[in-house]
């Protein structure tokens, strides 16, 4: 997709949709927006503007659809630290209940590529919201993001209230990616130790079973069965 096209598109939506916001975050290591509110439980700050310096370690995408049935989907690779070329992945796809994570694995085009893509969505147009104050009753994408320059991205986007949907030209551009890592997972060309969980409609855990890169079961966890060995 054309950068400009994509920046253009996303530019508007944001405009339309009201996200004007009184403030900018500030580029602390917390990830909490309230903190840039001086404590205020009502408040409206923007995300940071990211500069061609700024590298991201940290992304994570979910989208939740709450009709009936319902679907979500949750996207994440990070790196552990800074210095760190071991990087973490984990993906549940669109649809599905079963969720892969790998401990272990390089991948820094793909990272690279995703600091583009929030680049070009220009966070700085978003209000910074966390995670954590998400209304679950609500259809939504959000979109978690940190960078080495210590510069944090927190979204929470109702579907509901989008003049234009946005959320299609984030998965356009994301999950791509994410399909190449799965890709490269069922050929087993990710030497890493891995779990596959499976979840309920809701979300819930029900059960998780962990490999060795060798795709040996050396371990696992049921919630409802929290004794069982594997």
């Amino acid at each position: 997709m054309n950068p400009r096209l994509l920046t253009g598109i996303i530019l508007a939506v944001a405009t339309m949709a009201g996200t004007v916001a009184v403030a900018q975050c500030c580029t602390s290591g917390q990830q909490d927006c309230k903190t840039h509110c001086n404590g205020q439980d009502s408040c409206s700050v923007l995300n940071p503007a990211i500069g061609a310096t700024d590298t991201i370690s940290y992304f994570r995408f979910e989208r939740y659809d709450v009709n009936k049935p319902k679907k979500s989907e949750v996207l994440q690779l990070s790196k552990y630290d800074s210095q760190n070329l071991s990087h973490y992945l984990y993906f549940r796809m669109w649809g599905s209940n079963k969720g892969y994570s790998y401990s272990d694995v390089s991948t820094p085009n793909e990272l690279t590529a995703l600091g583009n893509v929030v680049a070009n969505l220009h966070p700085e147009q978003y209000p910074c919201i966390n995670f954590e104050d998400e209304d679950k009753g609500r259809s939504r994408w959000m979109l978690r993001v940190r960078y080495t320059s210590g510069k944090e991205i927190s979204i929470v986007q109702y579907t509901d209230q989008e003049t234009s949907p946005t959320h299609v030209l984030l998965i356009d551009a994301v999950e791509p990616i994410f399909k190449g890592l799965s890709a490269r997972a069922i050929h087993h060309e990710l030497k890493s130790d891995y779990s596959i969980s499976s979840y309920d409609p809701d979300g819930n855990l029900i059960q998780r079973i962990d490999y060795t890169a060798q795709g040996i079961v050396h371990g696992g966890y049921n919630p409802n069965k929290p004794g069982l060995t594997y």
